[in-house]
């Protein structure tokens, strides 16, 4: 046996269920919805396919029927020759992207939840039309929402809305049934999202995490949600007992850290740091925060007792987390009926609640140590991806946390860079057609913009070993250019000494050389700036303060 998929749970999957997975097997994508599990194997041609298995009650299967099932059945895609890059799965839907980023979804269309335009269930997999020519690279399935991330680091959503889940501000319905962009995050570099019953987070390309929606039991780790964000609605119609706030944009979670990985739960999340240190807020009831008391906490904290471990990835579940560390161990605690009979220390212990993390002893039928690769967590559903070669997985595991860290840092550093360029392009383009309309001040100010945004981008390539191909020459070009035209506004209002800070950075950023004085020179005699025969170009910065009665030392 090479790897196999264990699988916990209560009701349609069983409480014991095991999967074997062909070596062939080029990556195993695997998801947990409340009562079914979704996961990418190769089919009996070897192809890569989706097979799925649990309660089908809306077809949340995707096999054409709504016939449960405890063994895996393939699910009917119109894909077979294409490979899948993101699963996910909510109470009664599923959503998946395969590589050329084209989503489809199946399962239960109540609210807009598939963004097919209507709301019917579908029992085999529909292409989201409305997404066509939009490459998705991710997607998150809450109760009765959807979220998707594209290649350009944009964020999208679709179905409920009645408290705030999809971050769009105040749209005037509780649902929208087709995929609409989060103008909210469009300034953002959203890396990851994930989706909790009624809330939603997401990550940002610079490792900041966002929340929006019900802050039910403090799932937003927004802290005194009335004191601090006034912004807050109640909702009175809510059975909870407490008046929780609704927030229907998104709003930064103050964590200390730099953020890798995020996991939202029923009515907790959590997120893994970039040194691998594990951070739990939200409902804590039945110990799913691994605290060690069944309290909830109302802004991000610290799993303790996993201080000493190094954390690639947690799961949330309804009332249960997981966490998998960098050697392949499994912690699990919280609550999730059957699940917690693995995490007991003594057989006569009595069932409940964990309320501290217990790595969970995994072994094959010979009682080989097994070793976790990748976990999933969904209702009341644990998914552990496992190997028992050590050597082959600790040496696998390596290489696949190697190669995705560093696909996740180039994706993360190029999304960046190409979305700081867009932006310095868009105010080039707007400083420009001010200083054709002589606004020479106005255009000024947008040209700063480009500038300071062209610094911070330098430094962020200064020390990033990734880059899209020729960045670095697209944002030298655009600096020089917006510096020259800065120069010349600069000259125009007046403002000497800022022409001459202009023209200093030009010629750091252009290279020594009379050229590139020369060409200043050209640009401000044909304007007729410059009344005066400029003899020695070496001079230039001198005699332009000179003709203004100025006085400073020639650089």
């Amino acid at each position: 046996m090479d790897m196999e998929i264990l699988v916990w749970s209560n009701g349609w999957l069983g409480k014991h269920e095991v999967l074997e997975i062909s070596e062939r097997q080029p990556r195993t994508l695997i998801s947990c919805g409340w009562r079914h599990v979704v996961c990418t194997l190769l089919d009996k041609d070897s192809r890569p396919a989706l097979y799925a298995w649990g309660e089908n009650v809306h077809g949340q299967l995707g096999t054409g029927d709504t016939r449960s099932s405890r063994q895996p059945r393939k699910v009917s895609t119109t894909c077979e020759d294409d490979t899948f890059i993101s699963l996910a799965s909510g109470r009664s839907h599923t959503l998946a992207v395969t590589s050329k980023g084209v989503t489809f979804a199946w399962g239960l269309g109540k609210s807009g939840r598939l963004g097919l335009g209507v709301p019917i269930s579908h029992h085999q997999p529909c292409l989201l039309g409305h997404l066509r020519g939009v490459r998705i690279v991710e997607v998150a399935c809450g109760s009765s929402h959807s979220l998707a991330v594209d290649e350009n680091g944009g964020l999208w959503g679709w179905g409920c809305h009645k408290f705030g889940q999809l971050g769009l501000g105040d749209v005037g319905q509780e649902s929208l049934k087709l995929p609409h962009q989060v103008d909210l995050l469009r300034s953002t570099l959203i890396a990851s999202v994930a989706a909790g019953d009624k809330h939603s987070i997401a990550l940002s390309s610079q490792g900041i995490v966002f929340s929006w929606g019900l802050n039910g039991y403090g799932c937003l780790g927004a802290g005194n949600a009335r004191k601090n964000y006034p912004d807050f609605v109640e909702d009175d119609s809510l059975l909870f007992p407490e008046p929780f706030r609704v927030c229907n944009q998104p709003t930064r979670v103050n964590i200390e850290d730099s953020i890798a990985a995020i996991s939202a739960g029923l009515f907790h999340s959590a997120a893994v740091g970039e040194k691998g240190k594990l951070y739990t807020w939200g409902k804590g009831g039945e110990g799913q925060l691994g605290s060690g008391m069944m309290a909830d906490l109302y802004v991000p904290a610290a799993v303790k007792d996993l201080k000493h471990k190094n954390i690639t990835k947690a799961a949330c579940g309804s009332f249960h987390t997981a966490a998998l560390t960098n050697e392949g161990e499994l912690y699990v605690w919280g609550w999730a009926g059957d699940c917690n009979l693995l995490t007991r220390e003594r057989s006569d212990e009595p069932l409940g609640p964990v309320l501290r993390p217990r790595r969970l002893q995994l072994k094959d039928k010979e009682e080989q140590s097994l070793f976790a690769i990748n976990v999933c967590c969904g209702g009341s559903t644990l998914a552990v991806l496992v190997c028992s070669d050590r050597e082959s997985k600790v040496q696998k595991s390596s290489e696949a946390r190697s190669e995705a860290s560093e696909r996740y840092l180039q994706e993360r550093a190029s999304y960046l860079m190409i979305r700081e360029v867009q932006e310095m392009e868009a105010h080039q383009d707007k400083g420009n057609r001010l200083r054709a309309s002589k606004k020479s001040m106005l255009a000024a100010k947008e040209y700063e913009i480009v500038v300071s945004i062209g610094m911070r981008v330098d430094k962020l390539l200064a020390c990033s070993p990734f880059a899209p191909d020729g960045i670095r020459d697209r944002i030298s070009a655009i600096l020089q250019e917006t510096l020259s035209g800065l120069f010349l506004c600069l000259f125009h209002i007046h403002d000497y000494q800022g022409a001459i800070e202009a023209a200093n950075l030009f010629l750091q950023l252009s290279g020594p050389g009379l050229l590139r004085v020369e060409m200043l020179i050209s640009k401000l005699e044909a304007m007729d700036l410059l009344g005066i025969e400029i003899r020695d170009p070496h001079s230039i910065l001198h005699q332009l303060l000179m003709v203004r009665c100025l006085t400073v030392r020639a650089p």
